[in-house]
């Protein structure tokens, strides 16, 4: 998929110029993060960015080696092409069978589900993950050689990513849960939505493990 996406990606948008894709092996237990998100966040010397593991955002295992691509960066690069994505997600993992879309968020259970503020009404980061991911299997696969790849893959997933955070103690949140009810939550796995091209998505609680 990785040369799929480098090759036949920007061709088929008629996108001229030289790509690069950030792409890796790994296998284990190992963790993934929004790496820009949390460096913005240590810049800005928040507390609940200044944990120990804060910078976890999703844990995984696998037995055998699977490549993480970095599609957010990769897709960065056509921004005002014809192979631009606006609505795009953040990781891409694959391996011979199975194929996983991420989407990471690190902030307040508030924020997940709709909720207002100044602008107005907003859909949540869940429904946002939900539309990300969407949108990038959409576009991607208007390339024929890859909507062929995608059609091989047995198993094909959509994962919204996320770390709970816990308000600061004695910071008043308009609107947010109650402290206790932070402490009294334990990371759930919420059911499977089925969305573009099959893909089921859910959402997925750190430090809840994703199991390959």
């Amino acid at each position: 998929m990785k040369e799929l996406l480098l090759n036949e990606y920007p061709a088929h948008f008629g996108a001229t110029g030289r790509y690069t894709i950030s792409a890796v092996e790994n296998e284990g237990t190992f963790s993934l993060n929004d790496e820009k998100a949390c460096r913005e966040c240590r810049g800005q010397n928040r507390q609940q960015c200044l944990e120990e593991d804060a910078d976890m955002h999703m844990l995984l295992h696998t037995d055998h080696p699977v490549t993480i691509v970095d599609i957010e960066l990769f897709l960065n690069q056509f921004d005002g092409k014809r192979a631009a994505i606006k609505d795009r997600c953040d990781r891409m993992l694959y391996d011979d069978s199975k194929i996983v879309l991420v989407d990471f968020y690190c902030g307040q259970q508030k924020y997940v589900d709709p909720y207002i503020n100044s602008k107005g009404n907003q859909p949540g980061k869940l429904a946002k993950a939900r539309l990300q991911i969407n949108s990038t299997v959409e576009k991607i696969c208007e390339v024929p050689a890859i909507n062929e790849r995608m059609s091989e893959y047995t198993i094909r997933e959509g994962i919204f990513a996320c770390r709970i955070k816990k308000p600061v103690i004695g910071t008043p949140i308009l609107g947010a849960p109650s402290m206790e009810t932070f402490l009294r939550s334990t990371p759930q796995v919420k059911g499977y939505t089925i969305i573009a091209r099959d893909f089921k998505f859910r959402m997925l609680e750190y430090p809840t493990q994703y199991v390959w």
